[in-house]
């Protein structure tokens, strides 16, 4: 009746199927199975799901049809499901399991249930194409499934339901456009907002009375509210025209109560506003108040700047030469001079300025240091490629012991081989090809022996139709050992 702990062991498992076995629980230590796509658990006996499913963050199939599962909560943070099938179970609501942040989700299958409510954040899985939700209680459904795209939606099945509108019913029993008028119907008829039912018995026809009468009350409350509230529509605008907000909590609470429900939310955003508006008025209040001392300031340090200036004219009286202590006293009032007697402030626009002005120095510095790196980067590259091709010098001299290296054509393909004829040209080959293969050599437009010559580096590739022969031409290539070796390879690969 329930799977044995050690599942969680199996932690690369892609794909778990135990339909039909008689299960009333899963364990805990499904949620050890984070690769899990696909979990097929249906014609079982389960009533409750463990939390632990929620930890299966990779899973986009999951089938839970025939069971006795009553709420599907321990889904709610599965938001990469691409299929949900829980048919034939006792939900009485979709709300529990959060449809609106399921955005991958494809399929939603839920027939043969107890839900009341069609679920109003469906319009949110803009990629859901199937919507299966035959046999339950639904008896109206909300505006918000007007949001849903006619071209994505295939299927919506909302047969044996107690749907309330007639115009709904007659589209599901003969409609061939079924999903496009239906979503054009709601979008334009269908209120938005539906209270929830939850799952509640449907109502008495006695009780509906007592209500349609409470409302017709309530509506009549609410005219003799604004007949009396607009005749003191002009004094409240007065009111707060003369901001009057300073009156206490209860205060304001009495005055709203007497206002319909468009006048409070009216009062409420023009008290806000106010309230800005003030403390908008003391932050500008005290801003001034802050620049004047700070003038006041400014032009008291320069007065007493000046007056430092008058005190050292006076002392420029003789002095003796010999007076060493009176010489440096004399010089350290010069430097005292020297420095300005008061700290500037700098205006918003200066320091903006500046602000600018060392972040432009940052970013050159930033980019010279880029660009100097850059260039050590290309020194070593150049280093490097020299190194390469004095090595190859080296090798071409080293095969000069047993031979020449050059190339042979055979059987379709260009083999490495060592001749003892002296070159015409130092570091050259010439082989002579069949003229059939000089297309597939050269390429479309070049593109080929262009490729062959860039990638490999070597000093010049071409091809003489002329030499070679009846039917055939003559190869050339001149470079390092390392680079013809290289374009021999890229040749046979071409080929």
């Amino acid at each position: 009746t329930s799977l044995p702990k050690e599942i969680k062991k199996l932690k690369g498992l892609l794909t778990l199927i135990v339909s039909e076995n008689g299960l009333t629980s899963l364990p805990k230590e499904i949620g050890k199975l984070k690769n899990l796509r696909v979990l097929e658990c249906e014609g079982n006996k389960l009533e409750a799901l463990p939390e632990e499913l929620s930890k299966l963050q990779n899973l986009e199939i999951l089938r839970l049809g025939r069971n006795q599962i009553k709420d599907l909560s321990a889904l709610k943070k599965m938001n990469n499901l691409v299929t949900l099938v829980v048919d034939n179970n006792r939900l009485r609501t979709l709300d529990d399991f959060d449809l609106g942040s399921k955005s991958r989700l494809i399929t939603l299958s839920a027939n043969n249930n107890e839900i009341v409510d069609a679920p109003s954040d469906i319009g949110k899985c803009t990629l859901l194409t199937e919507i299966l939700l035959n046999k339950n209680n639904i008896e109206e459904l909300p505006g918000e499934w007007g949001e849903l795209k006619e071209k994505k939606v295939r299927e919506i099945d909302l047969d044996d339901n107690p749907i309330k509108d007639s115009k709904i019913k007659k589209m599901m029993g003969k409609s061939d456009k079924f999903v496009k008028e239906l979503l054009t119907y709601v979008r334009k008829n269908c209120k938005t907002g539906l209270a929830k039912k939850a799952g509640n018995a449907v109502k008495s026809s006695k009780k509906k009375k007592e209500e349609s009468e409470d409302e017709d009350e309530e509506k009549e409350e609410k005219e003799e509210k604004k007949e009396e509230t607009t005749g003191d529509a002009g004094k409240e605008e007065q009111e707060e025209q003369d901001g009057d907000v300073s009156e206490t909590e209860s205060e304001l609470e009495e005055r709203m109560s007497k206002m319909s429900k468009k006048e409070k939310e009216k009062f409420k955003r023009k008290l806000v506003e106010k309230q800005a508006e003030k403390a908008r008025k003391v932050a500008l209040e005290k801003r001034l108040k802050e620049d004047a001392e700070n003038l006041k300031r400014m032009e008291e340090l320069v007065i007493s700047g000046a007056g430092n200036n008058d005190d050292g004219e006076d002392s420029d009286e003789p002095i003796d030469s010999d007076d060493e202590e009176a010489l440096l006293a004399r010089k350290q009032k010069q430097k005292q001079k020297s420095k300005p007697t008061f700290m500037y402030a700098l205006t918003d626009e200066q320091r903006k300025e500046a602000e600018k002005a060392e972040a432009k120095r940052l970013f050159e510095k930033e980019k010279a240091e880029r660009e100097a790196a850059e260039a050590l980067k290309r020194k070593e590259e150049d280093a490097k490629n020299k190194a390469k091709d004095l090595n190859a010098v080296k090798l071409d001299g080293d095969a000069g012991k047993d031979g020449r290296y050059t190339w042979s054509y055979a059987n379709g393909k260009f083999d490495r081989s060592v001749t003892k004829t002296p070159p015409k040209t130092e570091h050259t080959i010439e082989v002579v090809i069949p003229k059939l293969i000089c297309g597939r050599l050269i390429g479309k437009g070049g593109a080929t022996i262009k490729s062959v010559s860039e990638r490999s580096k070597v000093v010049r590739v071409n091809i003489d139709e002329t030499k070679g022969g009846a039917g055939n031409s003559l190869l050339v290539v001149q470079g390092s050992e390392s680079a013809m070796e290289s374009a021999r390879m890229l040749f046979n690969n071409a080929m």
